[in-house]
């Protein structure tokens, strides 16, 4: 909620944003990652997605901000 409510407020409709997420819970050996990289293709954004020792995974995503978000 509270993350939702920031991004309303900043909105830089042709600006190029940089993400980086980290993910948690059952998200290796389920094709999280090439999910993630369909999605990406499709929506013109660049980065990358890799698992950590961890068990997380580690995503980074850019592009306009309409596409990221």
């Amino acid at each position: 909620p509270a993350l939702a409510s920031a991004r309303q407020h900043f909105r830089p409709m042709s600006a190029t944003i940089r993400l980086r997420i980290i993910f948690t819970g059952r998200v290796q050996g389920v094709g999280f990652r090439a999910t993630a990289n369909s999605i990406a293709a499709q929506h013109e954004i660049a980065g990358f997605v890799r698992n950590e020792h961890d068990g997380s995974v580690h995503l980074e995503a850019q592009g306009e901000y309409n596409a990221v978000y």
